[in-house]
C-alpha cells in the first residue's frame, strides 16, 4: 500500500484562525478557474482518501478529506466562493 501523501500534520494552511481552501486543495492562486478546483479536488481526493491511506493513519487521512470536501464545496459555487474571497482579504 503506498504511503498516503495527504497527511494533516504536513500542510499550513491557516490564514489568520481559518484555512485557506485553496492551500487545501493545493492551488497556489486564488486565480482558478472552476474545472482547475475541480480536478485539484479529484486528485487530492484519490490520494487523501481513508481507503487508501494505511489503517494507522485513517483517521488523519479522513479529517483531511473531510476538509477537502468543504474546500471543494465553498469554492466550486460562485456564491460562496465570492463571500470566502471578500473574508480571505
Amino acid at each position: 500500500m503506498s504511503k498516503c501523501p495527504c497527511m494533516a500534520s504536513s500542510y499550513n494552511f491557516s490564514v489568520g484562525d481559518k484555512k485557506n481552501l485553496y492551500k487545501v486543495l493545493s492551488l497556489d492562486s486564488e486565480n482558478v478557474c472552476v474545472d482547475e478546483i475541480k480536478k485539484a479536488y479529484r486528485s487530492m481526493a484519490l490520494q487523501c482518501h481513508p481507503d487508501v491511506c494505511p489503517p494507522s493513519r485513517r483517521e488523519e487521512s479522513t479529517r483531511m478529506f473531510v476538509e477537502l470536501q468543504r474546500a471543494y464545496e465553498t469554492l466550486s459555487d460562485p456564491v460562496l466562493r465570492r463571500r470566502y474571497d471578500h473574508e480571505l482579504h
